[in-house]
């Protein structure tokens, strides 16, 4: 007995060509495995978006990762500089994070549509990781720069109060100004840097004698001149020439 021609009813759902009377018998499949096709066929086609929607979501997880460790590693640089404690552990936590991301990183450029961007990123971040140090290094020289800058015109003013007031050795306040005071001759002025660890600190020293360049270069003559390495309730380690007569010099 020949096969029947199929229902038009149920020949849009088939994935297999239908069964005509010419047909051969066995070219047609059993009744019921055109509907398992179709339930394959959409399992598939659903697991094949979750992947790749699983890809492009690890694309742009790596993508936000990567751009926050860069941009909070060149902000820790010129923030944490001054303060030499927090900073150094601040600074080994962002490079352990960051060996974790070029790990990371380094993996997922084993997949073709992403591997110039990753590998780009990997350069990147061993660049930011050998950088970081000469940043924070950097910023710790530019910090006084800029302060001296704002504060200039206020700094003039206590020196020159305080030089026709004759003010006592020791620290005093001025419109906000903290300031200790080197009666001498010469007058001398420090106004401290916020950070400093324990008994280390640096300031901006007022010095219209420029003497205090003379530290760097006493070496193991510094006890021979205490009127000049003991300044400030403290021993003058080194000065910097910022704009005569304020020079940014460091304590113990």
């Amino acid at each position: 007995m020949g096969c029947r021609p199929p229902d038009p009813r149920h020949s849009r759902r088939r994935l297999t060509r239908a069964c005509s009377c010419r047909a051969p018998a066995g070219v047609c499949p059993p009744p019921g495995v055109s509907g398992i096709i179709v339930v394959e066929s959409i399992n598939n086609a659903g697991r094949a978006l979750a992947a790749e929607a699983q890809s492009v979501g690890q694309h742009e997880i790596l993508s936000i990762l990567f751009l926050t460790w860069l941009v909070s590693g060149a902000a820790l640089a010129v923030t944490l500089g001054r303060q030499p404690l927090v900073g150094a552990l601040v600074a080994v936590a962002w490079i352990v994070l960051g060996t974790a991301l070029l790990a990371a990183l380094l993996w997922n450029a084993r997949a073709v549509p992403s591997r110039r961007l990753r590998v780009v990123q990997s350069v990147l971040v061993l660049a930011g990781a050998f950088l970081f140090d000469p940043l924070t290094r950097f910023a710790d020289r530019l910090e006084p720069r800029l302060q001296l800058i704002r504060a200039r015109e206020s700094y003039d003013h206590i020196a020159a109060h305080a030089e026709s007031l004759g003010e006592a050795r020791g620290e005093h306040e001025l419109a906000g100004i903290r300031y200790v005071v080197e009666p001498g001759p010469p007058l001398r002025i420090a106004f401290p840097l916020s950070g400093g660890l324990l008994d280390n600190w640096c300031a901006l020293v007022f010095d219209p004698s420029e003497d205090v360049m003379s530290v760097n270069h006493l070496g193991v003559a510094r006890s021979e001149h205490p009127s000049l390495v003991a300044l400030f309730g403290g021993d003058l380690v080194a000065c910097e020439e910022l704009d005569r007569p304020y020079y940014h010099c460091c304590f113990t």
